[in-house]
C-alpha cells in the first residue's frame, strides 16, 4: 500500500490531472448543445443538473480557495448555461 507522503507530494499534479478530466466530461455536453441548437432535441434536465453541480462546486473550491476545483467548474457553468439556452 503506498504510503500517503507519495500522494501529498504531488497534489499538483493529481489536481491537474482532475481538472483536465473535469472538463473533458463538460466537453460531452456540447453535444448536447449541438443538438439543442439544431432543434434535434430539447434536452434540459441534465444541463440543469450539471449546472447545480457546478454552482455547488464552484462555491465549495472558493470557500476553499481550490483553483483546481473551481476551475473546471467555471468551464462546467458555461458550458451548461449555454446548452440550457439552446434547449428552450
Amino acid at each position: 500500500m503506498p504510503k500517503i507522503e507519495f500522494f501529498l507530494r504531488r497534489t499538483g499534479v493529481f489536481g491537474s490531472l482532475g481538472a483536465a478530466m473535469a472538463i473533458l466530461m463538460f466537453l460531452a455536453l456540447f453535444e448536447v448543445t449541438l443538438s439543442n441548437w439544431r432543434g434535434d432535441t430539447t434536452i434540459w434536465v441534465q444541463p440543469l443538473a450539471t449546472l447545480v453541480n457546478c454552482l455547488c462546486w464552484l462555491a465549495y473550491g472558493l470557500g476553499k480557495q481550490d483553483w483546481f476545483v473551481v476551475t473546471p467548474q467555471l468551464f462546467g457553468i458555461v458550458l451548461a448555461v449555454a446548452t440550457l439556452v439552446a434547449a428552450v
